[in-house]
């Protein structure tokens, strides 16, 4: 990028305008790059979470504590990077997770009581059970039920 003299002010105006232009667009490609990075490595930290909360769905002793180390992570890692990735703590990830599921089972007539949806999500008290499925979705458990 060389100007011989006698030069023109218009024309080094122009070549420095451009040099800037192409330096923000280089930046915003890499920003957008490494957004797309991070979100991957979001979506991965997520359907590994997933998938120990669903292959622990009946248990009523899941705690951030297991998925902190299951994961590999402190528990104060653990709740930056599920907030982070999700906005919500681990542990109403782990209650969203099992209420969805419940939401499923209800739907789909797989169980005949609220006690055994309850009991198949790991919560092993079915009024408390109610009262948070209500608070969620807006409606009782029961009245899914066929």
């Amino acid at each position: 990028n060389y100007i011989t003299k006698p030069f023109s002010q218009l024309e080094l105006i122009a070549r420095i305008a451009n040099l800037i232009e192409n330096k923000v667009v280089r930046e915003e490609e890499e920003q957008l790059q490494l957004s797309q990075k991070e979100e991957s490595v979001d979506n991965q930290f997520i359907e590994r979470l997933r998938g120990f909360i669903n292959k622990n769905l009946d248990s009523a002793d899941l705690s951030v504590t297991q998925l902190a180390q299951e994961m590999g992570y402190s528990e104060k890692q653990l709740t930056r990077n599920v907030k982070r990735a999700t906005g919500l703590t681990p542990l109403k990830l782990i209650r969203e997770i099992k209420l969805l599921f419940a939401l499923e089972q209800l739907k789909s007539n797989n169980f005949h009581t609220v006690a055994e949806v309850s009991y198949s999500i790991g919560i092993d008290n079915p009024s408390h059970f109610t009262k948070i499925f209500k608070e969620r979705f807006g409606k009782n458990p029961s009245e899914y039920l066929g």
